[in-house]
């Protein structure tokens, strides 16, 4: 598989779980997308995932379902700033401690 120089370059500088990064290199595979259980790459040859996280595994790559929930939130808010602030006050009334730092409130509240 031919690849451009950004993905040259980016795979050079990425950390590959499930097998050996030179090896990677050596034999690049760059997946165009996935549906299901499987992914097919560039050349259009499918694989098996079998590497798949439990999400996956239960649903497979671009559930129906999945999809329509993740663009009906879009739709209403794509981000929010630091989502852990509500949960920080929650969880440090809980056990009686205040955060002084709600961007680490983690560490902070012990």
């Amino acid at each position: 598989m031919k690849l451009t120089e950004r993905e040259e370059y980016l795979l050079k500088h990425t950390f590959l779980d499930y097998q050996q990064t030179s090896e990677f290199i050596k034999n690049p595979v760059i997946f165009e997308r996935a549906e299901g259980l499987y992914y097919w790459d560039r050349d259009g040859k499918r694989y098996f995932d079998g590497i798949g996280g439990i999400f996956v595994a239960v649903l497979g790559h671009r559930h129906p379902r999945v999809l329509e929930a993740v663009r009906r939130q879009m739709d209403r808010m794509t981000f929010t700033p630091r989502p852990r602030t509500y949960l920080c006050r929650k969880s440090s009334g809980l056990c009686g401690r205040h955060c002084r730092n709600r961007g680490n409130c983690g560490k902070a509240a012990r």
